[in-house]
């Protein structure tokens, strides 16, 4: 590697964790929600314990176990990857429900791993991945112990209400544009509702701090909800799991940001919740 390249890396490096936002090559907003955002306590792994049902509840009634504060820099998409970004990137729309600023659908886990691989050689360098279950529900959660980000309410399908959410008691029946509904604290969009969003975890290993290998075989997560789901499923501490080559039409995903890639010569330069 040309000498000149590693200042540059340092710079890009020391630029990148500074920043609490940025936008990407093909235009996906982030925002930074590790290191020092929020003040949650790390006590998930004394209070909480799934059970091993295919769908499953693991906390609600406002009293629920949560993350432990990210002590780690990461940045996550302020909402779910788009039909226009999908399109942008790997030149086709899988999608069921048309619309450029809806959540692009009917992807799988292999699908979502696909379009990140090619997104991480679109921007050498930078290392994008899916989100560990933990890390999904520290940044939906936004530092809210109840049910919903904005508290125990249960939500509605009126844009602009704090407790707004696209699910199955809208009146169109599908995906909504991202942003119809207020963001979370952190910046987030359609952390309920809208779609499933895919997670690295394995079912059997819940909340376990970094992505499962990407191979490893078992179902894999999705959390918050979708546009067909009750608002019960829409709740944060609500998980589903199923077959990482599963798709419909309500299954998308959300890419988190976690530092700088291996590169040659270089040895996994800021790189978080990652194995």
């Amino acid at each position: 590697m040309p000498y000149f390249i590693f200042p540059l890396l340092f710079l890009f490096s020391l630029s990148i964790s500074a920043a609490e936002s940025f936008t990407n090559t093909i235009g996906m907003k982030f925002v930074k929600v590790g290191a020092s955002k929020g003040s949650v306590t790390d006590d998930i792994a004394a209070k909480r314990r799934c059970n091993p049902l295919f769908f499953e509840d693991c906390g609600g009634g406002g009293n629920s176990a949560y993350p432990g504060a990210i002590d780690y820099p990461l940045w996550v998409g302020t909402t779910e990857v788009t039909q226009a970004q999908w399109q942008k990137l790997m030149g086709d729309n899988p999608s069921h429900f048309k619309g450029d600023q809806h959540p692009v659908e009917q992807v799988s886990y292999r699908d979502a791993e696909q379009f990140i691989a090619k997104l991480n050689q679109t921007e050498p360098g930078k290392h994008y991945r899916l989100p560990t279950e933990w890390e999904w529900e520290y940044a939906a959660r936004a530092g809210s112990q109840a049910d919903y980000w904005w508290g125990t309410q249960a939500p509605v399908c009126q844009k602009g209400a704090r407790n707004g959410a696209r699910f199955n008691q809208c009146d169109d029946s599908r995906t909504g544009s991202v942003k119809s509904y207020q963001a979370n604290p952190f910046g987030l969009y359609d952390v309920h509702g809208n779609v499933w969003e895919w997670t690295c975890s394995l079912h059997k290993n819940p909340y376990a701090k970094k992505c499962d290998a990407s191979g490893a075989s078992g179902p894999r997560v999705l959390r918050g909800g979708s546009w067909d789901s009750d608002s019960d499923y829409l709740r944060l501490g609500y998980r589903v799991s199923i077959d990482p080559d599963g798709r419909n039409y309500g299954i998308g995903f959300r890419v988190v940001f976690s530092g700088l890639a291996s590169l040659p010569g270089l040895q996994n330069i800021g790189i978080y919740g990652y194995q």
